[in-house]
């Protein structure tokens, strides 16, 4: 039965090695050595030298014997020329009789058989000097009788294999090996040995890009997906009035960035609103340098605009409405007496994101500061409502309905994705990562595992904290998972702040307060604490939020 002889060659593959003389060596050892023992060919190592530097190198052949030790062995083809009266040069000569210089075979044998013997005692499966390893040189391609001008007392025979030796290599692996050991006796390495050698050396190796490496790769394919969905600004320069839908991770937001500058460039007076004030302030911060444009959240905004009367009208609105809701009913409603008012606060274009929060009293402001000829256009996610469901966004048209999912991955998607009711939105091309699911039920250990994420992450990964969001799902325990986060020595150092605005800082907030924003990396905390009306729509929410990695620990 042939030996276990690694890398394994095809026919054509052995045939077609740039070293004929390898070649030979190669199928002899397959055909003739026994099947307990394993042979690596063209064994790659790297070592150090004196100076400190490192080498690149490779031993032709290690023959592994369990009954025995190990035997390390150079192989040169072609006829062999060395004169040692000139500086010791060794040099092959091939069939058309050209000479060609080579390193002293013999040396480097006796180095790589050293080099092994390192490689092998760090594997950690043997003891230092516990094995026997020897080494040896064969010329395939020279006979039996024209040795004799290679043999010496530093290059005897036994180490020294020929041609007619290839066809009886096993005989010949003996007399080497009793030439090196004498009558000595040593202990064998070993079944066993043979094959933790075997493990280790021809383990697999899976090195994965960094996650940061996978992050920008995603980004600049998710790129190429948001320009797709740019189109659409041409087509809706044939309209004035429009409502735009798509689900979670569609490109709303995107579109509406570029609708508003868009409009604002053309010179006309443009307002663009969204509901949520984090939001808001991402939006603001981004666009506040484009002429002709006002932008943040609905509250933020009108309050500015109307800073003037707010107050005076204000106190009308309670006097007018009694003990209604305050933010969706008595300041909407004070806002819109203080811009009838002020008379002239009417833009020519509107753009709404986040249509579905906005209460009827809110609109009613809104429509307050259009005219006729006012461009209007209405983004929305009915699956995203977390206000109201029983809320009515403005009919302007037909929805134009934006169904490819363009912020997440894959897997991210279908998650998410399973708890959304409407048309069917088709999934992104990146597969990208599977979600991570932690189930901890006490306080302590959930945060225990938010430090083990964390630090991964940041130091292990070498991710910028800008990149990562902790979301919280159930608001009314959102104090105390900060206090626990900012209390613990662990994880003290990543929780700063959970305000958006600072640079370079991990976010900690809520999944309502995050809505419409979006981080490479979601960490969602505490989906079982909701009730499963809530779940629904915070888990498709939160997940949604997610372009690249999600974690979700309960």
């Amino acid at each position: 039965m042939a030996c276990q002889i690694f890398p394994i060659l095809s026919d054509t593959t052995i045939k077609n090695l740039t070293s004929k003389a390898e070649a030979k060596f190669y199928r002899s050892c397959m055909n003739l050595l026994p099947s307990d023992f394993l042979v690596f060919h063209s064994l790659a190592i790297i070592d150090q030298n004196l100076k400190g530097g490192y080498s690149v190198g490779e031993c032709d052949f290690v023959i592994c014997d369990p009954n025995f030790g190990i035997l390390t062995i150079e192989v040169k083809g072609g006829g062999i020329e060395y004169n040692p009266a000139i500086d010791s040069n060794w040099f092959s000569i091939n069939d058309k009789s050209e000479k060609f210089k080579i390193k002293d075979p013999f040396k480097q044998s006796l180095t790589n058989k050293y080099r092994v013997k390192r490689i092998i005692e760090d594997l950690r499966i043997v003891k230092e000097n516990s094995f026997s390893i020897f080494h040896a040189v064969a010329f395939p391609d020279i006979s039996v009788q024209s040795l004799g001008k290679i043999i010496s007392f530093d290059r005897p025979r036994e180490m020294i294999a020929c041609s007619e030796d290839l066809d009886e290599l096993f005989n010949w692996y003996n007399k080497a090996i009793n030439f090196w050991n004498g009558k000595k006796e040593v202990d064998p390495l070993g079944k066993q040995i043979v094959e933790e050698i075997k493990k280790k050396v021809l383990s697999p190796i899976i090195v994965n890009p960094s996650l940061d490496r996978y992050i920008t790769t995603e980004e600049e394919e998710r790129k190429v997906l948001t320009d797709t969905q740019l189109r659409l600004l041409l087509f809706l320069d044939n309209f004035t009035k429009a409502n735009i839908e798509g689900g979670a991770g569609t490109g709303k937001t995107v579109l509406a960035i570029h609708l508003a500058v868009k409009n604002s460039n053309k010179g006309l007076k443009t307002l663009f609103l969204c509901f949520n004030r984090d939001l808001g302030h991402e939006l603001n911060k981004k666009l506040r340098d484009i002429k002709n444009l006002t932008v943040g959240s609905f509250h933020s905004v009108m309050e500015f605009l109307t800073s003037n009367y707010f107050s005076e009208c204000e106190k009308q609105a309670f006097a007018d409405l009694g003990k209604e809701d305050y933010w969706n009913t008595i300041r909407p409603y004070a806002y819109t007496l203080a811009i009838e008012k002020i008379k002239t606060l009417i833009f020519e274009c509107v753009i709404i994101d986040e249509a579905q929060d906005f209460s009827e009293d809110c609109w009613m402001t809104i429509e307050t500061m259009l005219s006729e000829d006012s461009n209007f256009f209405i983004f929305s996610d009915t699956n995203q409502s977390f206000y109201s469901k029983k809320r009515i966004v403005p009919k302007l048209s037909q929805p134009f309905l934006l169904n490819n999912n363009c912020r997440n991955t894959k897997k991210i998607h279908k998650f998410a994705y399973n708890f959304y009711e409407g048309p069917a939105i088709h999934p992104p091309s990146i597969i990208g990562k599977n979600l991570s699911i932690i189930k901890k039920t006490f306080f302590k250990d959930q945060i225990d595992e938010i430090y083990i994420i964390l630090n991964k992450l940041i130091y292990e990964e070498k991710i910028n904290k800008s990149k990562i969001a902790i979301l919280v799902a159930n608001s009314d325990t959102f104090s105390t998972k900060l206090s626990g986060l900012e209390e613990n020595k662990k994880t003290k150092n990543f929780i700063k702040s959970s305000e958006l605005s600072k640079e370079n800082e991990l976010i900690f907030t809520t999944i309502k307060k995050f809505k419409g924003l979006e981080k490479e990396i979601i960490i969602i905390w505490g989906l079982n604490e909701v009730n499963d009306y809530e779940k629904k729509e915070l888990t498709y929410v939160g997940v949604s939020r997610a372009k690249s990695v999600c974690y979700l620990i309960n």
